[in-house]
């Protein structure tokens, strides 16, 4: 079906000319799934993500690039869901980030810098205050430099506000 995933990244690409807006990913399901994931380098909402897919379905069921029965999913990334493209990387820059590296050290603190190679991350330094038993608390109480090349990421992501 890799005509239907060209026609929609021909049609996000000219709906998101001079925009601030790009493609996360866009991928086929199991049972006529399609699933579109975007994102805007200031803000995206749902009303924009119900555009999105009111103008994608109207334009598939036009063409008749999908005969059988197809749910069209769009929605943005989240903050749960790691890095796909580096243009999330860049929009992140100077914002607090999870990396997971692939020996399952976690690394959280301040994207800093990113490039085909590398990110620079100033990693949180973290005392547990454990004066209540019943409610520790974490405490940033300082930061280092962490150069962290991109064959040691398992994944990137926002960190978690909670």
């Amino acid at each position: 079906m890799k005509t239907v995933t060209d026609k929609i990244v021909f049609l996000l690409e000219e709906e998101f000319k001079d925009t601030s807006c790009f493609i996360v990913q866009v991928k086929m399901g199991k049972g006529g799934r399609i699933e579109v994931i975007v994102d805007c380098d200031d803000n995206i909402v749902i009303e924009d993500c119900v555009k999105l897919s009111r103008m994608l379905m109207r334009n598939l069921e036009a063409e008749n690039l999908y005969e059988d029965h197809f749910t069209l999913d769009v929605s943005s990334p989240g903050f749960t869901n790691p890095f796909i493209v580096p243009r999330q990387f860049q929009k992140n820059l100077g914002k607090e980030i999870e990396v997971l590296l692939n020996n399952g050290k976690k690394i959280e603190g301040l994207l800093k810098e990113f490039t085909t190679e590398h990110i620079r991350v100033d990693e949180f330094i973290i005392e547990l205050d454990k004066r209540n038993k019943k409610n520790i608390k974490k405490k940033i109480v300082g930061t280092r430099e962490q150069l962290i090349a991109f064959n040691e990421v398992k994944h990137t992501k926002e960190r978690s506000p909670f």
